[in-house]
This record gives C-alpha cells, structure tokens and sequence, in this order.
C-alpha cells in the first residue's frame, strides 16, 4: 500500500492527473506464494487505503494459482482464476484483468 501510494504522489508531482491514475498491487509479479496470497486476503484494506485512486488486480493464470490447484497449464485454471477474480471484486476493486472473459 504505501509503495503504491508514493509512485501515485510521484506520477502526481509529475503533472499526471489523479483521475488518471490507476493502481495495480503487480499480483504474481516478483512474489513468492504468500505474498500474493496476503495481497488478496487483504485486498479490501488496499483499496481503501489507495482511495480515490481505482485499483486494477489481474490474477488471472498466475503461477500462484497453479501452485494452489497444483495445475501446471495455465489453460486449466479457470476456476482459481475465477475464485482469485471473485476475492478481489467482492474486496472493491475497480478493475479486474482476465484472460476467460466469456466464463468470468
């Protein structure tokens, strides 16, 4: 949260427009298991404390996800990505990046 919130001041102090700001935890992306797991388990609290900023989660065919289901095919993981995808809206995210757009 606070790393989010000092690259929004950053962006800002550089003329970008808050409303044009878009926040995105980077879900699987230089994380260990557990760390993308605290990111969704406290998710809502993100949110909030990004606030007014949207907040993007795109957990969609992460590694961790196939850690969890013990599915190495990134093809066979479409209800941890639609259980990852559920957590983070029912936390208040604004956006939501997803591979299976019909099945979602």
């Amino acid at each position: 949260g606070d790393h989010l919130l000092r690259q929004r001041r950053k962006a800002e102090a550089a003329g970008v427009p808050s409303w044009n700001i878009m926040l995105d935890p980077g879900i699987g992306f230089a994380k260990d298991l557990e760390q993308n797991l605290t990111l969704l388990r406290h998710c809502g609290e993100l949110v909030s404390r990004t606030q007014p900023s949207p907040m993007l989660i795109g957990a969609s065919r992460k590694r961790f996800i196939g850690s969890i289901l013990g599915e190495p095919d990134f093809k066979k993981r479409t209800f941890g990505n639609a259980a990852a995808t559920a957590i983070a809206i029912a936390a208040g995210a604004d956006m939501v990046r997803v591979h299976e757009v019909k099945e979602m």
